[in-house]
């Protein structure tokens, strides 16, 4: 009988304790969780130029759709007002990722790729804004409603002297790094990108170009060398292509207008059997399309 009594509770406690799991950390509907989330305001400021909402923009929980409660779209027909008048002015956009919400930088570039669609379509002269991406494990999340909160950074910043001079172009509107883009290499497995004079050339006529021709597209196509598996290389090569449109985008290049590929090892333009000609097929191709 004793022993049938310890059973019974044994059973009792282990039916207590499924429920709380099940209510509290997989349905999420746990008291303490209905507790009022505090909501950073939108500020923005830039010398004597300052915008501030008690309101704040937020995405989906994980994801770019973004949702704007009342308020933020007069902010930002100020901003947009702000930035038409200050020609001298550049707007940096970063969008924020977590490892909570199972980010990455794809995710973070998209957030920040999508304000700047909005304000581009409120008027912002597409030459002074741009996109970058940033981890930030420490973003607000209503986990109820499933939203993130907080998600952009805005940064007014003068734009540099060289971007202030005109682009000379031919009649088609294509400058020389246009019509041979350079081409960026890599180290052996590696996607970072080793910048160069040429490669800001590239994207500083592209940004002109498409000023005039909006719906051309650029085409990133990542290659490796023959070390590794088929299947290793093919993520590899698309890899870098990312890579590659990750840096154009955060430099102002619409991610609309850019197109990738990643070949893998199928297209070598050297020999694999030599370590030199190994570094050449470690690439990554532009051209307009």
């Amino acid at each position: 009988m004793k022993s049938i009594r310890i059973l019974v509770i044994l059973l009792i406690l282990w039916i207590a304790g499924s429920s709380y799991c099940y209510v509290c950390h997989i349905r999420k509907n746990c008291g303490n969780t209905e507790a009022a989330i505090t909501t950073p305001g939108l500020r923005i400021v830039d010398g004597n130029f300052s915008i501030s909402s008690e309101n704040n923009l937020y995405f989906g929980y994980g994801t770019a759709n973004v949702f704007m409660p009342e308020g933020i779209n007069q902010s930002f027909e100020r901003l947009v007002q702000y930035l038409n008048e200050e020609k001298n002015k550049h707007l940096d956009l970063k969008g924020m990722f977590s490892r909570v919400e199972n980010g990455d930088d794809e995710l973070g570039l998209a957030r920040a790729e999508t304000i700047r669609s909005v304000l581009i379509r409120m008027g912002i002269d597409t030459n002074q804004i741009s996109t970058s991406f940033i981890q930030n494990d420490n973003l607000i999340f209503d986990n109820e409603n499933a939203r993130t909160y907080a998600a952009i950074e805005f940064a007014i910043n003068d734009l540099p002297e060289d971007s202030k001079k005109p682009v000379e172009m031919e009649s088609n509107g294509l400058t020389e790094s246009l019509s041979n883009p350079p081409v960026i290499y890599f180290e052996s497995a590696s996607i970072s990108i080793t910048d160069t004079p040429q490669f800001q050339l590239f994207i500083t006529d592209l940004s002109a170009y498409l000023e005039k021709f909006p719906d051309q597209k650029v085409s990133v196509i990542g290659h490796t060398d023959w070390d590794g598996s088929n299947e290793f290389n093919k993520q590899l090569s698309n890899r870098r292509s990312k890579a590659v449109k990750s840096y154009m985008v955060s430099k102002g290049i619409s991610g609309s207008n850019i197109e990738l590929d990643g070949r893998g090892s199928d297209e070598p333009v050297a020999d694999n059997n030599t370590e030199q000609g190994k570094a050449k097929n470690r690439r990554v191709e532009m051209k307009l399309i």
